[in-house]
């Protein structure tokens, strides 16, 4: 992957993001830059531990308007 400047980041590069973040305080929210007409949509990354084991989840809504 190849990042340069003047343009919109990777999707790659804000998948880390979101999930340093969520990782650091537990929860992360993200939604994208162009929403469709009919609903919002968003995402929220979750941190969480299950018997000492690090593990991530993403939960991806669909509101209608």
């Amino acid at each position: 992957m190849k990042v340069t400047g003047g343009g919109p980041p990777p999707p790659t590069v804000i998948a880390v993001g979101a999930l340093a973040n969520a990782d650091v305080t537990g929860k992360t929210q993200i939604a994208p830059v162009h929403q469709p007409k009919d609903m919002f949509v968003f995402a929220s990354v979750y941190r969480y531990y299950v018997r000492s084991a690090k593990w991530f989840s993403i939960a991806i809504m669909f509101d209608k308007r």
